[in-house]
């Protein structure tokens, strides 16, 4: 059995916090939200290393770019680690013509609905979130040095938020960590109304997950939504924040014969 999976127009939005610059970048932008499209890519340029704005862009587009190349593909495991991988050669590329970005990396998210469901990939402490009325079905682990001490047994979760390494990435998308590959989750179990949510760091510094399972249990549309996280955020949080909202408004299920 495989799926036809149809989706509103999704929301998204890309806001600066209180930095200088915005290192977010996400595909569909704010200004080209449509329908039609089965891929979503949200990256966070990694703070402190430089040029963290062109390595997320680049991750971004590049990601894009290889989507539409091959539309008609299940979009699992491999192949996302083949997407990564072309990813990645268009950094090196940048960086050959561009020396002085040596050195750039960033986080990477996506989300790819095709026959089989959907699949996501992600490295770095950008998330994903599936969420059902109003209670969140999947989300995204961390590769952040915290989440380590926590798998280890040497953190609880709930001091994650005040620990001094709290900032600190184990997994990024760039250059000089070739043998980096992103986590992948496949998800089948899809139903009307779910939500999709990808987001960078920034937007979590207000949003918990509570938050999170209020907000999209609500039925408000999609677009009142976006305004309730968008104002939520805005002039509070420090860090650059940026989301993509999808929801499923319809599956059709076809039986191979």
């Amino acid at each position: 059995m495989s799926y036809e999976i149809n989706l509103y127009p999704p929301q998204c939005f890309s806001g600066i916090g209180k930095k200088e610059t915005n290192e977010d970048y996400i595909i569909p932008s704010d200004n080209s939200a449509v329908c039609d499209r089965n891929a979503f890519f949200c990256c966070d340029g990694v703070g402190g290393s430089p040029f963290g704005e062109i390595a997320s862009k680049i991750v971004c587009e590049s990601m894009e770019e290889f989507f539409q190349t091959n539309p008609n593909i299940i979009h699992n495991e491999s192949v996302m680690n083949v997407a990564v991988r072309y990813a990645r050669e268009k950094l090196r590329d940048y960086e050959n013509n561009h020396p002085e970005t040596r050195g750039m990396k960033t986080t990477m998210t996506a989300v790819c609905f095709h026959q089989d469901g959907a699949t996501l990939a992600w490295m770095g402490d950008s998330r994903i979130y599936q969420v059902r009325d109003g209670k969140i079905l999947y989300q995204t682990w961390d590769h952040s040095y915290v989440n380590t001490l926590v798998e280890q047994g040497l953190l609880s979760l709930d001091k994650r938020r005040t620990h001094p390494k709290r900032n600190s990435i184990t997994r990024t998308l760039s250059t000089a960590k070739s043998d980096r590959i992103p986590e992948v989750k496949m998800i089948k179990d899809i139903k009307v109304n779910d939500y999709f949510l990808l987001c960078t760091d920034g937007l979590l510094e207000q949003e918990r997950d509570k938050h999170i399972e209020c907000w999209l249990s609500e039925s408000e549309k999609l677009e009142q939504i976006k305004g309730i996280i968008l104002n939520h955020c805005r002039d509070k949080t420090q860090d650059n924040f940026s989301m993509i909202l999808v929801k499923i408004k319809s599956i059709n299920r076809r039986f191979s014969s």
